[in-house]
């Protein structure tokens, strides 16, 4: 809704104005407005005319009735006037000074005649449409100058029509803060655009005001199946769609969200057509555009429709419709000639022609043209004679039953007893006048052998009576029964034969192998392989052959041989399988000891892991020589000897020879060399032990302690001597005490 002009209602007289604007959207009926007017005149003054201007009041109608009052702040001076008509400038004078002043009682003197006895007289003006409440305006007061005062009146939120088909409600009635704008439509039509608006504090509705009342839109499936339409997002108001988009009604598809003021949303290329003058309203092309369609000048439609209206979709296509236009010397609708045919078109340009062409079983008798000469057919002069065969000779031996030579008439012929037919036994009159094929002959002799399938024979233009034709089974297929056909006075005695196709045995997969291949049939083929560490010993493809049997023996899959590993000093292999996967075991001689791997494996190279290993002799440890004595030889490998002897005065204590065993060990320890203590002291008793020999010489390792005689005793119990290498080694000697 566009904003009115500020109304003004201006007050002049001789000294000062008090000036009024009234800064409201008014469209329709207005409302009452309610306003003070505050005067601060340099002093008093008397009234003899009011100008009252009203701007803004274009939606009014001439003829409307207002209610204006005026009074004063003394109750005993109020006036009334009425049925001031709303045209843009009344003036409001003296009683009688003008002729369309009404009162609605009689006064006295003048219209108003007052004077502003003080600083705050109040006027206050009513426009009271009938049928409307009043809107209470609020009222704010601007002071610019002595004599001249500016009222702003701030009223509620735009006042809106009902929309047509609908209604709207205000609550409150007064359109201020806060209230609500509530819109429905009569029964039969559905609300598009915002249901409800607010009226926010900045006087201006939440919402742009895009409410119609269209009639019900409903989206019908069947028919969007039945056209193939594809509908846009469905909804019952704007706020079910995005971006803005409005809620309109797309035929068949309802009320949808389109796009309506996008531009070249359809393409008009799709509606223009040949022969034909398209106009579009609006040019824009944008949703509801609708494209009229006409025949071009020199054209003309078929069908009779003139022109016809397509509609831009919201899907971006065009509802259906079609019209076609030819040019208007065209020709249509050729004559039929009986038992003829031609080419059929739309339509025939001026001066062409058209061929006819006579069925099958006719012949032209005349001319086979007609010529389309402006907008009219050239007369038909085309006559279609039905053709003639002649007739066919009886066969010798046989007999003959038909006579027609009518098209498609027929002759059937068959033989006396002991021939046969050759040929068709049933002739056809054809169209152009000849027979289907050559008049059968009856003779004792057989022709065309039955063909068996997968099977071949000797070719001869005929067979004698009695004579045998032998089939042989074609590659690939062997004979399953008999061989020969039979002819007998005149026809092949029926026989059974079969030529099955080839099947070999079935090939067993290898063991350590693999094949590739599993048919039995003619020509197919197997191929073998073996596993990793296996040799394949005899045809790696195998194909069955024509006879039933495989073109080789069916191979086999051996493991690879590393060969023997070879022999070693001083040493051998454990007796083993020197093939994949197998291993050989090393030993070494009595004596030897082995330096390097024990085993050694077969691999899938067919070479032996590692090296072979080494057999080396055993070797013992050096001997000392024992003190007190002698060692012979030096040696300490395997068997070596090694003699030992002691020094005179000293025995050996021992193995005397020691010799290297075959585990590197000598075969005892070395001997020692002893020698012999002298006879300890004679005063006291002495205790040898085991190892004692007498009591002269005592050899090494011989021990004693002591006694004391009778009435003494032993001060150091714990003497022990032993002799070592000939001296006594003494830890105390021995004191007996009484």
């Amino acid at each position: 809704m566009e904003k009115s002009p500020h109304s003004v209602a201006k007050i002049n007289n001789r000294r000062h104005s008090c000036l009024l604007r009234f800064p409201v959207e008014f469209k329709g009926e207005v409302t009452s407005i309610l306003f003070s007017l505050h005067c601060i005149p340099m002093y008093a003054v008397t009234y003899s005319c009011i100008v009252i201007i009203l701007h803004g009041f274009g939606a009014i109608s001439f003829g409307t009735v207002l209610l204006i009052t005026f009074k004063t702040s003394e109750a005993h001076q109020v006036r009334w006037l009425d049925s001031i008509t709303a045209n843009p400038l009344k003036r409001l004078c003296k009683a009688g000074s003008s002729s369309v002043l009404q009162r609605l009682q009689p006064l006295n003197k003048i219209l108003l005649r007052s004077k502003l006895q003080n600083y705050d007289s109040s006027w206050n003006i009513d426009i009271l449409p009938s049928t409307y409440p009043p809107a209470n305006l609020a009222i704010t007061r601007t002071q610019k100058r002595p004599g001249d005062v500016i009222f702003v009146f701030h009223g509620g939120c735009e006042f809106f029509e009902a929309p047509e088909n609908g209604n709207v409600i205000y609550d409150p009635v007064n359109r201020t803060v806060g209230s609500t704008a509530t819109f429905s439509c009569s029964s039969g039509y559905v609300l598009s655009g915002n249901a409800s608006l607010e009226c926010l504090e900045t006087k201006e509705w939440n919402a742009t005001n895009d409410v119609s009342c269209v009639a019900e839109c409903n989206r019908d499936e069947t028919q969007v199946t039945v056209l193939r339409r594809t509908c846009m997002k469905t909804c019952v108001t704007a706020g079910d769609c995005l971006r803005g988009r409005p809620c309109v009604c797309d035929g068949v598809c309802g009320l949808s969200c389109i796009p309506t003021a996008r531009v070249n949303y359809c393409d008009v290329t799709l509606v223009q057509v040949d022969n034909t003058v398209v106009t579009l309203d609006p040019a824009t092309l944008v949703f509801g555009t609708v494209a009229t369609i006409s025949c071009s000048p020199g054209h003309l439609p078929i069908g009779g429709t003139r022109e016809i209206q397509r509609s831009c979709l919201g899907n971006g296509d065009w509802s259906d419709g079609s019209l076609t236009c030819i040019p208007s010397d065209a020709c249509r609708n050729p004559p039929e000639i009986e038992n003829a045919s031609h080419d059929v078109k739309l339509y025939y340009a001026n001066g062409e022609s058209l061929r006819y062409s006579c069925n099958s079983g006719y012949a032209s008798g005349s001319n086979s043209y007609l010529r389309c000469v402006d907008g009219n057919w050239s007369e038909a002069n085309i006559r279609c004679i039905a053709v003639q065969c002649s007739p066919p000779d009886a066969t010798e031996n046989g007999r003959k039953d038909g006579s027609g030579t009518d098209y498609n008439d027929r002759v059937s012929f068959s033989c006396d007893q002991g021939f046969s037919l050759h040929g068709e036994s049933v002739l056809i009159c054809q169209g152009d006048g000849t027979w289907s094929a050559d008049v059968p002959e009856c003779t004792d002799t057989c022709r065309n052998p039955p063909e068996i399938e997968n099977a071949s024979h000797d070719v001869k233009q005929s067979y004698a009576n009695g004579e045998r034709l032998h089939y042989s089974c074609n590659l690939g297929y062997v004979l399953g029964s008999n061989s020969y056909m039979q002819c007998v006075d005149g026809s092949w005695l029926e026989q059974v034969i079969n030529c099955r196709a080839v099947q070999c045995t079935a090939l067993d997969t290898p063991v350590n192998g693999s094949k590739d291949g599993s048919g039995t049939g003619y020509n197919d083929r197997v191929e073998f392989s073996c596993d990793q560490g296996f040799s394949l010993h005899g045809e790696s493809v195998l194909t069955c052959q024509s006879d039933e049997t495989w073109s080789a023996d069916a191979p086999k899959c051996t493991a690879k041989s590393c060969g023997y590993p070879g022999d070693i000093n001083n040493g051998g292999i454990i007796e083993g399988v020197y093939t994949y996967p197998n291993s050989v075991t090393y030993v070494c001689d009595e004596g030897f000891t082995l330096n390097g791997q024990t085993t050694r494996t077969c691999q899938t190279t067919q070479d032996w892991s590692g090296i072979a290993p080494s057999c080396n002799p055993v070797q013992c440890p050096a001997l000392f020589t024992p003190v007190n004595g002698r060692k012979d030889g030096s040696g300490t490998g395997y068997n070596n000897r090694v003699e030992f002897s002691c020094d005179q005065g000293f025995s050996l204590l021992g193995e005397s020879v020691l010799t290297c065993q075959s585990d590197g060990t000598w075969s005892s320890h070395v001997p020692e060399c002893t020698g012999y203590c002298q006879k300890p002291r004679e005063d006291v008793m002495w205790v040898f032990n085991d190892s004692c020999q007498g009591i002269s010489v005592q050899p090494n390792k011989c021990g004693l302690s002591y006694l004391c005689d009778d009435g003494y005793f032993p001060i150091n119990q714990k003497v022990i001597w032993s002799c070592s290498k000939g001296i006594w080694q003494k830890n105390a000697e021995p004191i007996c005490s009484t």
